[in-house]
C-alpha cells in the first residue's frame, strides 16, 4: 500500500473483493459462533453505509455491541477501510471489477503452457506460444464486434449510440443497468 501510494499518488487502491471475502470467513468463523448476528451487522455496515461517515458510525456501534475493541483484525481492517469499503469509492469507476480477477485468470491460462520446471528456452517459445493464442482469440472477439451489433432493447438514442461505442460485452452491462 505504502509503495501504490508513493510510487502512483494520484492512484486509487482498492483492495480484492474476493480475497477480503475470504479472510473475513477465516477471522470472523470463531466470532461468529459467538455472535450469531455479528454477519449481518458487518455486511451491513459495509454494503449498506452510502458515506464514509455512515460506515464509520456503524462500525462503532457494531464495535461497541459485540464488545470487539481488542479484536486485532477488526483494529486493522478499520484502519485501512479506504482500500476496501465500498462507500469510499463512489466516485470511482472500476468497470465493473472488485476482484483481482484479470491477473488470477491469466495465471491460470499460463498454467496451461508451462510451469516453474520448464526450461528457459522451452518457456520463451511456449510463452510465445501462449501469447500468438491470446491474440488471436482477440482477434476473434474484435471481428465478432465489428460485424455483429448488439440488439437494442428500447427506441432510445442513448442505446443506439451505445452499440457503435462499446464491445458486445460492455454493451451487455450497458444495458443491465
Amino acid at each position: 500500500m505504502r509503495a501504490i501510494k508513493l510510487v502512483f499518488p494520484l492512484t486509487v487502491h482498492r483492495l480484492c473483493g474476493w480475497h477480503l471475502e475470504k479472510h473475513s470467513i477465516q477471522h470472523m468463523r470463531v466470532l461468529d459462533k459467538k455472535y450469531p448476528d455479528l454477519n449481518t451487522v458487518y455486511r451491513s455496515c459495509i454494503y449498506g453505509s452510502n458515506t464514509p461517515v455512515e460506515f464509520e458510525e456503524h462500525w462503532k456501534i457494531m464495535i461497541n455491541i459485540f464488545n470487539l475493541q481488542a479484536h486485532r483484525w477488526l483494529k486493522k481492517q478499520f484502519r485501512i477501510r479506504q482500500h476496501w469499503v465500498l462507500c469510499y469509492f463512489c466516485n470511482t469507476f472500476f468497470t465493473g471489477m472488485s476482484t483481482t480477477q484479470r491477473g488470477e485468470s491469466m495465471n491460470m491460462y499460463f498454467k496451461g503452457f508451462f510451469t516453474s520446471a520448464t526450461p528457459l528456452n522451452e518457456f520463451v517459445t511456449q510463452f510465445e506460444e501462449a501469447l500468438n493464442r491470446r491474440r488471436e482469440k482477440e482477434a476473434k472477439e474484435d471481428t465478432i464486434c465489428i460485424t455483429l451489433s448488439p440488439s437494442c432493447a428500447t427506441g432510445y438514442r442513448i442505446e443506439q449510440q451505445a452499440t457503435n461505442a462499446y464491445t458486445n460485452k460492455v454493451f451487455k452491462f450497458f444495458s443491465e443497468e
